[in-house]
């Protein structure tokens, strides 16, 4: 008996053995070499590596350029995702309601997001050059006030989050109106008989029940976000200075242009850390909401 319920444990080891081999090659492997790295002065114009202990760390945190990166990088993960989810919930509720374009605005609400992330970027650059950039002009036009939009400290830093916004904000618009057509049209029949008017059907019966949808996408577009360099890269370099400089990107130039590949391990060894606390207290809130809807 006991060599026939020890069968089916080694037939199922045996079936996710490749699985655990491939994540451990292209994860876990990974991690630890990194970490490893991180503890050490690694850059081949110095020399083999020298282990160092947690001084790249300490450096980092004395860091003036590491703590305004981690400030934009903070402030640029955290207003992107509550104005995506904001303007995204906007879109789906119009395109949830009886328009007569609406499939036309359904098919036309994707196209942002359906521009490659650095052709966008590029284009958003020279749109907003103060010199001939033509949301410059117009903005220069409309207001009578001239603004550096991607010279200026809080310009430009206003400039990458509204652009990331602009491109993301479709996406989530869609997942919010797979989740308003899921809410019960007997449930909002019932509230209109009731006397509740628009409004106070969606706050009261809409809102709850898409929350957990809302908190999630919430929470994969912190965890995307807070990592990625992309539009920074191909729109302001991290500049002026290093006010629009986020820590993906910061870890890219230490790596490949300065190469001191151990303070790169050391910056994403901390990205990592603030993307797994950003997932773990988000789950947490995640069980805690769908707590209550259920």
């Amino acid at each position: 008996m006991r060599r026939l319920s020890r069968q089916p444990f080694l037939v199922a080891m045996l079936l996710i053995a490749p699985a655990l081999l491939l994540r451990s090659v292209t994860a876990a492997w990974p991690f630890f070499n990194n970490a490893w790295l991180s503890l050490h002065r690694s850059n081949p114009t110095l020399g083999p590596d020298v282990y160092i202990g947690f001084d790249n760390y300490r450096r980092l945190f004395r860091s003036t350029t590491f703590q305004e990166t981690t400030e934009f990088t903070i402030l640029y993960t955290v207003a992107s995702t509550i104005l995506e989810i904001a303007i995204g919930l906007a879109i789906a509720l119009l395109l949830n309601s009886a328009l007569r374009a609406r499939s036309i605005g359904r098919a036309m609400n994707l196209i942002p997001w359906a521009v490659p992330v650095v052709v966008t970027g590029i284009a958003f650059r020279f749109g907003l050059d103060s010199s001939f950039g033509l949301f410059s002009d117009l903005f220069t036009r409309v207001t009578g006030f001239q603004v550096d939009w991607l010279l200026d400290r809080w310009p430009a830093r206003m400039s990458i989050i509204f652009t990331n916004v602009w491109r993301n904000a479709p996406f989530v618009a869609v997942i919010l109106l797979a989740a308003l057509q899921t809410v019960p049209e007997e449930i909002l029949e019932a509230a209109k008989i009731d006397g509740a008017n628009a409004v106070k059907a969606f706050t009261s019966i809409s809102l709850p029940l898409i929350s957990p949808v809302m908190l999630s996408i919430g929470v994969f577009f912190l965890i995307w976000q807070v990592s990625s360099f992309d539009l920074v890269l191909s729109m302001t370099g991290g500049g002026p200075g290093n006010s629009t400089q986020v820590l993906g990107y910061q870890a890219y130039l230490d790596a490949f242009q300065s190469l001191n590949f151990g303070r790169s391990a050391a910056m994403s060894m901390v990205l990592l850390s603030l993307v797994a606390v950003t997932g773990l207290l988000g789950m947490m809130l995640l069980r805690r909401v769908e707590s209550r809807v259920n």
